[in-house]
């Protein structure tokens, strides 16, 4: 998921209302009150900032890689006799072009589920999941970013 700065001040703008709530009840030091308030409210804009500054540039590394040995081994795994002895007569391309079909089958499809529904035993799929909205937006944020960028 994906901060933005805007759900940063949205949080800190009711520390705002502490300091006319404040200098009700403590007459004649309301310079002190609004001020000290005011440091709080940019100290607590700033670590928002440093927050979001953090999770926007460390998004990719919840992505997780997998690599074409471990697909065939998951995808192989996966099927039942007859169909193994059917994947070893193709071509190892043609095996990890199902492999991926079948494997964003899985992952699309966990995605969809609601909390009521079981999760998925499997841990490839699991992991795939969890990585799914920072590998969503590293595919088609970047192209969308790009095409606004360029008035498509």
């Amino acid at each position: 998921m994906m901060i933005q700065g805007r759900s940063v001040i949205i949080t800190c703008i009711p520390v705002l209302f502490i300091s006319p709530l404040v200098t009700i009840f403590v007459p004649h030091n309301d310079v002190r009150i609004y001020l000290t308030v005011l440091y709080v409210f940019i100290l607590l804009l700033l670590l928002g900032v440093r927050r979001t500054g953090s999770r926007w540039t460390t998004w990719y590394q919840k992505i997780t890689l997998i690599d074409d040995a471990a697909l065939r081994s998951w995808f192989v795994e996966r099927l039942s006799i007859s169909e193994s002895e059917d994947i070893q007569k193709l071509t190892d391309p043609k095996i990890l072009t199902l492999a991926r079909q079948s494997l964003q089958r899985e992952v699309l499809a966990e995605q969809r589920q609601t909390i009521f529904t079981k999760a998925s035993t499997d841990p490839m799929v699991s992991k795939l999941v969890e990585s799914y909205q920072a590998t969503v937006f590293l595919m088609v944020g970047s192209q969308t970013q790009i095409c606004n960028l360029a008035k498509c």
